[in-house]
């Protein structure tokens, strides 16, 4: 029998067939150092996938992580190969599987044993804390087992305490993120300190302390209800107690990194975990691949799930406080009115630019429309749902100044529930019509997963992230061309200032309105968090209110100038 060839990496090997696990543009395979005959585990990422800067960004700064961290309760990486098609990340080998499968085992863990297991997780903690590194998705199944040893792993979302970056990441797994990054995309040291005391309550109790069925209910649940502990789980009050310190809504009054381990729950020493047998690992049931109960929804990176965050560290509790005196509530009112009505605006004018697209039919080629329609309703669902979420929910989804106050002094459910129910109503059925058109015709939907990048973002969730609007660019801008190139033919036929006939007066006003949301895109994907408060500079109002006139052959030049001055052409 013919033997099959080991791929092999400087002193390392592998064979494809042992593979082990799978993520993100990368595979995880079982391999071996033919030197000494140690296992090690060997991530393989395909390079010439990782198309953008942001992707690029993240293996760099998971290999950056692993290389600074040197702690027995850290995965060990000791070595990165590069080549020019792939780049390989080789790391200690556990055999033991991860924490979620010894849970899903043992239904829950005994406190003793679940303290001593947890003492050594956060001396791994603490290792990274020094080191300024933030894990940003700590949890069950990124914490490997090996001969009964923890070690925490999976950084690649990981970030550097301290450092002023252009791009944040909206990451994790929303049951173990805490307030601050599910609703503001806020990550510190005191972020991870919250997955911790999740992922020790589960632990403890086999399962999660809250859980909803929504990310909205969810939200809600974990900044209003008190946490309960089971009744038929005997947990001593220093566990419970050390739980509800990691726990707490107000990351102010939440432990900090050196109170842990100062805790009274840690005042044995350290032993051996045992685990019973060699727990055998199969495809697919590693860190990279663990499986998730029916109830937990991610948030993991991709393309779509990156945002442009520039915020600074008080952004939680008062957003872009720079900008508006806390101390001068009625302008703060002034402004967060203005704000509201301005995002009703916006929707106003998607849904306006959305019947035009799909009523006259312009872009035939290339599946255009639908990538536009597609594109647009999105960005409408993400809007009315941050918005019902602030109004039902009480949550400064939006990131209004002096919330608290505003929402004692307004009626927002009054004032707006009925439109933005409408809305809802309206755009989800639209989305889900444009949805079933796409499904249903498979030449439409070849051509569109064939444009890789916007196959990137074609699904449905409701998650607004920066690459959405980044990738919508290029997409409007082939729009604005192709409009304009159609214009400059059939007004040939007309004198500067006729009115043309019904269709070149569409195409004109659309023209005009896509040149509008192509700024205000683009000012989005410049600056996502700080956008709410610059929409009034669009005058959405004056836009959406104002019936267009003279859709001329003059009008349709000085849309052309104002293109160029734009630079929207491609």
């Amino acid at each position: 029998m013919q033997q099959i060839p080991r791929i092999q990496i400087s002193h390392f090997s592998y064979l494809q067939s042992d593979l082990i696990g799978s993520g993100y543009k990368s595979q995880v395979y079982k391999g071996v150092n033919d030197l000494n005959g140690d296992l090690v585990a060997i991530k393989v990422c395909n390079m010439k996938q990782l198309t953008n800067e942001v992707e690029l960004m993240l293996l760099n700064q998971e290999i950056y992580a692993l290389g600074l961290l040197d702690s027995p309760n850290i995965i060990k990486m000791y070595q990165c190969i590069r080549s020019q098609s792939n780049t390989y990340i080789i790391t200690e080998f556990c055999n033991q599987g991860d924490l979620a499968q010894l849970i899903e085992r043992k239904n829950h863990l005994q406190e003793n044993e679940a303290t001593q297991l947890f003492k050594q997780i956060i001396t791994g903690f603490l290792e990274q804390t020094r080191k300024g590194i933030i894990h940003r998705d700590i949890k069950p199944s990124n914490i490997l087992l090996s001969n009964g040893i923890p070690k925490i792993a999976d950084y690649g979302f990981s970030k550097i305490m301290n450092v002023q970056e252009k791009v944040y990441y909206n990451v994790g797994t929303t049951l173990y993120m805490s307030p601050q990054a599910l609703m503001d995309n806020q990550y510190s040291e005191k972020s991870d300190i919250w997955s911790i005391g999740i992922m020790f309550y589960q632990t403890l109790c086999g399962c999660t302390p809250w859980v909803a069925e929504t990310e909205k209910e969810f939200i809600k649940l974990i900044t209003t209800t008190p946490i309960q502990f089971p009744k038929k789980i005997l947990l001593s009050p220093h566990a419970k107690d050390f739980i509800i310190k990691c726990l707490q809504v107000d990351m102010n009054k939440r432990f900090s990194a050196n109170q842990l381990l100062d805790h009274p729950l840690f005042n044995e020493k350290p032993r051996l975990l045992q685990i019973s047998g060699s727990f055998h690992i199969t495809r697919g049931q590693t860190q990279y691949q663990q499986q998730q109960k029916d109830n937990e929804w991610k948030r993991r990176l991709s393309p779509r799930e990156v945002i442009d965050r520039n915020y600074n560290n008080n952004y939680f509790n008062h957003p872009l406080k720079p900008q508006f005196s806390i101390q001068n509530p009625t302008k703060d009112f002034l402004q967060n009115d203005l704000i509201l009505q301005n995002i009703f605006y916006l929707l106003k004018l998607i849904l306006r630019v959305a019947k035009l697209i799909d009523h006259f039919d312009f872009f035939n080629q290339n599946c255009l429309q639908e990538k536009i329609l597609y594109f647009m309703i999105k960005h409408a669902l993400f809007k009315t749902k941050q918005f019902k979420l602030m109004i039902d929910s009480n949550i400064n989804t939006l990131g209004l100044v002096n919330f608290h106050q505003y929402t004692l002094n307004t009626d927002l459910k009054k004032q707006y529930s009925t439109e933005i129910n409408e809305f809802q109503h309206n755009f989800t059925r639209s989305f889900e019509r444009l949805w079933m058109r796409v499904q249903d015709n498979q030449n439409i939907y070849k051509i569109l997963i064939q444009d890789q990048k916007f196959a990137a973002v074609f699904d449905r969730s409701e998650l607004e992230v920066l690459s959405h609007y980044v990738l919508m660019l290029p997409v409007l801008k082939q729009a604005i061309y192709e409009l304009r190139t159609v214009l400059s033919i059939k007004l040939n036929l007309y004198t500067d200032f006729q009115i043309p006939e019904p269709r070149e007066e569409a195409a004109i006003i659309l023209l005009d309105y896509l040149v509008l949301y192509s700024q205000i895109c683009d000012n989005i994907a410049q600056n996502l968090d700080n956008f709410t408060y610059r929409i009034t500079q669009f005058q959405l109002k004056k836009v959406v209110e104002t019936k267009p006139i003279n859709n001329n052959k003059c009008k349709y030049r000085d849309i052309c100038k104002q293109i160029g001055n734009l630079q929207l052409m491609l």
